[in-house]
């Protein structure tokens, strides 16, 4: 049981392609594989370079092509993000095979210590700053999917589909997460979407001196209003550096640092459990899709059990959330 590796070249093969395509001469590989794909450091005399090998899909590359322009938009701005590495025939992704390769640049710094106050508010103005910057940003066209509130409910009972038919305990937790959705009012949605993160957790970025000093991983960007991407990251930010979520006055510390750099509208805050609970939700749902449908790993077993008992503390948490924003 384990991830699969997706690169489609052994280690010596995967050498030569590097030098021939990015004209680098390779010192070491270390090869990562996760639920998503392949990541492979590169190390060379002098710098380090991420390579990424995903699983390709239909309007995949178009979609990763749009990004690596936001993302050089967001790096101008002052967001600290790598940026694609442009091959000797100035290709930025690769075809081979059934995979996408592309390779960007590494973003020094330390991770994430949990309980660790500085590093919390330092996380939650970094993506206040990150959805400010890109406000403005509409040049990522169709190329990458619009998601509100239905868009996401419907993911969530296709994926439930699956979930429920794979073994008993896949239908227990489905039955568990569809009582859960009948408890919110679906929200108004009084915000315009922008291009949001969608995955703005610890393991998606680095810190130095108590500062973000990189946030990666927009694989997920998609249009859909910001406060979802807040919501995930409330819910889900310490989720696998730590066995456990952030406790309410963690959660609020992150809340308020945001808040104090790019404030969301009363209007659209009066949804926050609904938003809260829809964030859960689909990370419960994919770490059901881990653990009992693919069966690549089991350690999101512990997780549910780990954050199912927030269900029932959402609007206990939205109202905390509420008020520390309002003082």
């Amino acid at each position: 049981m384990g991830y699969r590796n997706a690169l489609p070249f052994e280690e010596a093969e995967l050498r030569v392609w590097l030098e021939s395509e990015y004209n680098v001469v390779v010192e070491q590989l270390t090869v990562q594989s996760g639920y998503m794909g392949t990541v492979v450091f590169v190390d060379t005399s002098t710098e380090r370079y991420v390579l990424k090998c995903v699983p390709n899909a239909e309007g995949l590359r178009e979609r990763l092509l749009a990004q690596t322009v936001l993302l050089d938009h967001l790096k101008v701005e002052g967001v600290p993000v790598a940026t694609c590495v442009i091959a000797r025939n100035q290709n930025l992704i690769f075809v081979v095979d059934d995979n996408l390769l592309f390779m960007s640049t590494f973003l020094v710094g330390d991770g994430f210590v949990p309980q660790f106050r500085p590093q919390i508010t330092a996380a939650g103005r970094t993506l206040g700053r990150l959805h400010r910057v890109a406000l403005n940003w509409q040049n990522m066209g169709d190329t990458i999917p619009s998601l509100g509130w239905s868009g996401w409910v419907s993911q969530l009972k296709f994926e439930w589909g699956i979930l429920a038919s794979s073994c008993v305990e896949g239908r227990a937790l489905v039955n568990c997460l569809e009582g859960a959705l009948e408890q919110w009012v679906v929200p108004r949605e009084t915000e315009r979407s922008i291009v949001i993160h969608n995955d703005f957790r610890a393991q998606n970025l680095v810190f130095k001196d108590h500062v973000v000093s990189g946030v990666f991983d927009f694989d997920a960007v998609c249009l859909a209003p910001r406060i979802f991407d807040v919501a995930y990251s409330l819910i889900f930010f310490q989720a696998v550096v730590a066995d456990h979520p952030f406790d309410e006055s963690e959660m609020c510390d992150f809340y308020r640092a945001y808040q104090q750099e790019f404030p969301i509208e009363l209007d659209a805050q009066s949804d926050l459990s609904a938003w809260l609970g829809l964030a859960l939700l689909r990370g419960l749902t994919l770490w059901g899709r881990i653990a009992y449908v693919d069966c690549v790993n089991l350690k999101p077993k512990v997780w549910i059990a780990r954050y199912l008992p927030l269900l029932e503390r959402i609007d206990q948490i939205a109202t905390k959330l509420q008020s520390t924003s309002a003082g």
